[in-house]
């Protein structure tokens, strides 16, 4: 496994709008936590890829509700999009973006409800912003 080379190719995905290539650099940024992640070309590849993720998880979000044709959201991009926001990596720190994002995901996805436990637990409260316990 060479993490040069798989930034590589995922970035010329990314580049070419590939979401599966956008995942894997999500997870190889949030989660994997590689060196060559942390150089300058791995943040700026990262933050590419977690902009198509939101882009596309967006688009599908405001085609719920559109009848047989919605697209539902990809959970694991809004997992991805969410850690991101949650961390302040990749995106800018902002628990209540990352509790939109995970609960977009379902809390039926254990990645999105592992994040809004963590979130709740961690005991984050804002005057207007949505009530955890409607989510968890």
């Amino acid at each position: 496994r060479n993490p040069r080379k798989a930034l590589e190719y995922f970035t010329n995905g990314v580049r070419f709008g590939d979401l599966h290539a956008a995942k894997n650099l999500g997870i190889m940024f949030l989660f994997e936590r590689h060196p060559v992640m942390d150089s300058e070309t791995g943040r700026r590849a990262a933050a590419e890829a977690l902009a198509l993720l939101e882009i596309e998880t967006a688009r599908a979000i405001e085609s719920v509700g559109e009848g047989e044709n919605a697209v539902p959201a990809d959970p694991l991009a809004c997992v991805l999009v969410g850690r991101a926001y949650e961390l302040g990596r990749g995106r800018p720190s902002d628990v209540v973006r990352a509790v939109e994002c995970y609960a977009r995901a379902g809390t039926e996805d254990p990645f999105a409800a592992k994040g809004l436990a963590r979130i709740r637990l961690a005991g984050y409260v804002w005057p207007d912003g949505p009530d955890l316990r409607d989510v968890v």
